[in-house]
């Protein structure tokens, strides 16, 4: 099932709209182990589309030991990062934050080592 997915958003990715993408990743989601949800998060991003852009909040467990991710960046919309969110990302060498972001949860970057953390401010200016 998840290969039909992955060739659906493959044929689809440019004719679907926003409100299309929020809602396909929130009802595969609520269908899939919750340990899985760092897997469908990764195909998103192997077809080029980057869920954050569609979602409220980073899910808990949304990259879960990824090893996709090496660069993140945080749209400024988001303003929570559940917990467990990146828990175990190795790859990721580098997060911007968005001066949006009011709550991180428990172990969202646990077992992140060797990450650089830079934060934006609402001027979009950029502090380390």
């Amino acid at each position: 099932m998840t290969e039909q997915l992955k060739q659906f958003l493959q044929n689809n990715k440019t004719s679907l709209e926003e409100d299309d993408f929020r809602t396909l990743y929130k009802n595969w989601s609520k269908y899939i182990d919750s340990d899985d949800v760092s897997d469908l998060t990764d195909l998103f991003l192997e077809v080029g589309i980057d869920p954050l852009n569609y979602l409220p909040e980073v899910p808990a467990k949304y990259a879960y030991y990824s090893k996709q991710l090496t660069k993140l960046i945080i749209p400024s919309h988001i303003d929570r990062i559940l917990p467990f969110a990146f828990m175990g990302c190795d790859n990721l060498k580098e997060v911007i934050l968005p001066a949006s972001i009011k709550i991180i949860g428990y172990f969202a970057f646990d077992r992140v080592t060797g990450c650089r953390f830079i934060y934006r401010d609402t001027s979009s200016n950029f502090l380390e």
